[in-house]
């Protein structure tokens, strides 16, 4: 039997902090949690029902789901301009994936499948790199590189369809 529902807004002090962060200041600890309290919620309800239809979607096989995250290396990295481009790569990697389906519509599977190893490695590695890469060549340069390398990938699956053909 699944145990009750019991979420409220201060249920989390509850919960143990597999990761914890030392808070030098509690007292200023406690005024950002006050302030935090009378904000409003970051999602709306009518987005929590809409997040819900769409993955109800992807369990029925209608919808693609392609999940994005990444962890902060720091509270000084969340600005408004790291956001920026990390939601800028996202929307690099669903318009190139969307580009894919698209255009190579009768090979998709298989050009997919033949690219799974190269995709995979990139997805793993990224990650390691992103903060660097962005830092050390700023946004204009790092979103440059990312979209030379989407160029250069983007007829890859017609390389693989073919290059499969002879094997």
């Amino acid at each position: 039997m699944a145990a009750p529902n019991t979420w409220t807004p201060s249920s989390w002090k509850s919960k143990p902090a597999a990761q914890g962060v030392a808070y030098p200041d509690e007292e200023h600890l406690s005024k950002v949690l006050t302030k935090i309290s009378t904000l409003p919620p970051l999602v709306t309800p009518s987005e929590i029902e809409r997040l819900r239809y769409q993955l109800g979607q992807v369990e029925r096989g209608d919808a693609f789901l392609l999940h994005a995250g990444d962890c902060a290396e720091s509270f000084d990295a969340c600005t408004s301009e790291n956001i920026a481009n990390k939601i800028g790569m996202y929307f690099v990697f669903t318009s190139t994936f969307t580009y894919l389906v698209t255009a190579y519509r009768p090979i998709a599977a298989s050009a997919m499948a033949a690219n799974s190893a190269l995709r995979s490695m990139f997805a793993a590695a990224f990650p390691l790199f992103a903060g660097a890469m962005y830092r050390r060549l700023g946004t204009v340069g790092a979103t440059a590189l990312l979209a030379g390398l989407t160029a250069v990938m983007a007829p890859l699956p017609q390389v693989s369809f073919f290059s499969a053909c002879r094997l």
